[in-house]
């Protein structure tokens, strides 16, 4: 949906236009490979170690998965999130936003900001509509991670297209910044909310 643009200040659209096309990568390699070799060695040792939990999910509906990928959250096991949703997708279950706020979650609860922001998009891909919680559990990840860059374009994004930010949001890219000793946004942030 179409929202009105946000005047962002000339310093702060500099910063925002190094993030186009950058990339989350660790020495050198990208994340979305280190995900994805991750998540397979993840998913193999769920497999072998746990096979009961897709069966036990079978014939269950999305809610059960989401409380599930949400349990996965609470204790940091992020990948085997990730294996509930590839299992949910094969039993053709429909994913809906908080299935998928779940995940988002539950990556950003594991410090893995890269993975967090990697759902969120595939979220946007598949045209679920993130709300306010996907956002803000991004978001949060990327504060945890350190990256106030990352927070900023998030938040960024929200007042361009929606939804429209609430204070945990914004909060959260302020801590961001603040973690980064980058007092400006924080401030510009602080004011907008005014």
């Amino acid at each position: 949906h179409a929202r009105s643009a946000t005047v962002v200040p000339k310093e702060l659209s500099l910063s925002l236009q190094k993030l186009s096309g950058r990339t989350c990568t660790t020495s050198n390699v990208p994340t979305a490979t280190l995900f994805q070799m991750e998540h397979q060695a993840q998913l193999l040792h769920f497999q072998s170690t746990a096979p009961t939990i897709s069966q036990q999910l079978q014939h269950r509906t999305i809610k059960d998965y989401t409380v599930a990928i949400s349990a996965h959250g609470r204790k940091s096991t992020w990948t085997a999130a990730v294996a509930l949703v590839d299992d949910l997708q094969a039993q053709l279950l429909e994913l809906n936003i908080i299935t998928w706020n779940a995940l988002v979650t539950a990556c950003g609860r594991a410090q893995q900001w890269c993975a967090a922001l990697q759902s969120l998009a595939v979220a946007q891909h598949r045209t679920l509509e993130p709300d306010v919680i996907t956002y803000s559990a991004a978001i949060t990840a990327t504060e945890e991670g350190g990256c106030w860059e990352e927070a900023l374009q998030l938040l960024q994004d929200m007042w361009r297209f929606g939804p429209e930010p609430d204070t945990i949001a914004c909060n959260a890219v302020i801590s961001a910044c603040e973690k980064g000793q980058t007092w400006e946004p924080a401030m510009w942030i602080l004011e907008r909310m005014l």
